[in-house]
């Protein structure tokens, strides 16, 4: 049997990333060939080459799961008692006899899929699902499930008429048991036929019922919303420390002026109303200085992870301010907002969503290279979605930056 069965995932196939993963088999002369004809090669290999059969197999699982303008919404789970299915795999294998292993997506064929969306657009195929153990234990490491069914993505040409086009659409997921948190990958949104099913929503109320009948977990609460605020809070220190340096030393002349201005013009700041008027002004000049060099301020990457594009904050109120480096309208450097806001949220420790363009450092040859990768964080009481912005991420970007947002929820602020 092919390897590849279906086209709908053929187009979902980054050739660059195939390329790469040549590159990584010691094949690099294909690199060049088109999408399809590395395609036809890499089966003409996997054929006679087992190992680079097992090592195709993974590329296509994570072509499958790592898709462009992907989300990957990361959900806590609640396990309570030794009697869990996940909680040893002992326990697992004598409670879910039903759970079959498909470390292959063989199964993953456009006429089952055709057929099934002809049953039913809203359902989906289970293509592949596995089960991961420590080493030397009987605990559960991983369990990983991923579902396919065809879409129907609607777009318009340029007389605005509508083009149909079937389309492959995933939900991955990976199942933490002894980290107590679940991760679903789920494939670009776009436009569908069937808006209602195609939401992120949708999407996590079908995982969350199908994995309340396979594993009985329940979903529970998470502090997403602070470690947003925590990252936004320790990349902007950094991003804004040459500037507070440059002004730390100017405190008590800034303080003295302060209080002679105040006396002149019969102004108390202490008691109930107080507005600490000394320390806004400090922030004021931090501010003149950051808007006079502020290209600065956003490219520069010395000695920082990280740049906060945009940032939303929503009050006790519930009213939401969304400020920006990149609005077209205003830009961050003109933007009250940005810095009329900042004391508030420091004041609640919470932040809704950020957008942050984190820098990958990669070192190649003795030199040091800065890889940028664009993403959006939405928090959420009981999930957290990480997007990916306007590319196919590989398997190890994901990894760091998942990795990175885990740091920061151990981070203190200083």
């Amino acid at each position: 049997m092919a390897i590849i069965n279906s086209k709908l995932f053929t187009r979902r196939i980054n050739s660059s990333q195939l390329s790469d993963f040549f590159e990584r088999e010691n094949k690099k002369q294909y690199r060049h060939l088109s999408l399809d004809q590395k395609l036809a090669f890499a089966e003409s290999l996997c054929s006679a080459d087992e190992i680079f059969k097992q090592h195709f197999n993974v590329f296509l699982l994570e072509q499958l799961k790592y898709t462009i303008n992907s989300n990957i919404v990361t959900v806590p789970i609640k396990i309570v008692g030794s009697r869990d299915v996940l909680s040893s795999n002992t326990i697992f294998e004598n409670k879910v006899k039903s759970f079959k292993i498909i470390n292959e997506i063989n199964s993953l064929s456009d006429e089952d899929l055709e057929n099934k969306f002809e049953e039913d657009s809203n359902d989906y195929i289970l293509v592949y699902s596995n089960k991961e153990i420590f080493n030397d234990s009987d605990k559960i490491k991983i369990i990983s499930l991923c579902y396919a069914r065809e879409k129907i993505n609607i777009s318009y040409d340029s007389n605005k008429e509508q083009i149909r086009t079937a389309e492959l659409d995933t939900i991955f997921i990976d199942i933490f048991p002894q980290e107590k948190f679940y991760r679903v990958h789920i494939s670009n949104q776009g436009r569908t036929l069937e808006q209602q099913s195609n939401s992120i929503t949708t999407k996590l109320d079908f995982v969350s019922d199908k994995l309340k009948t396979l594993f009985d977990i329940k979903c529970t609460t998470a502090s997403y919303k602070n470690t947003l605020y925590k990252i936004y809070r320790i990349l902007t220190m950094k991003a804004e420390k040459n500037y507070v340096d440059k002004v730390n030393p100017e405190t008590e002349q800034i303080i003295e002026f302060v209080k002679q201005v105040s006396s002149k013009i019969g102004y108390d700041d202490k008691g109930e109303n107080s507005i600490d008027l000394e320390h806004r002004v400090t922030k004021i000049f931090e501010r003149a200085l950051i808007q006079q060099d502020y290209a600065n301020f956003i490219k520069s990457t010395a000695n920082r992870e990280g740049f906060i594009d945009k940032f939303q904050y929503q009050d006790q109120s519930g009213g939401r301010v969304l400020a920006s480096s990149q609005s077209k309208e205003v830009s961050m450097q003109r933007h009250d907002i940005y810095f009329d806001t900042k004391e508030s949220i420091e004041l609640q420790e919470q932040l809704n969503s950020i957008w942050v363009t984190w820098f990958k450092r990669n070192v190649i040859e003795g030199e040091e290279k800065i890889y940028k990768i664009g993403m959006r964080y939405e928090a959420y009481d009981s999930y957290l979605v990480t997007h990916f912005m306007y590319t196919q991420p590989k398997r190890e970007d994901c990894d760091y930056v998942l990795q990175k947002f885990s740091e920061f929820e151990r981070k203190t602020i200083q």
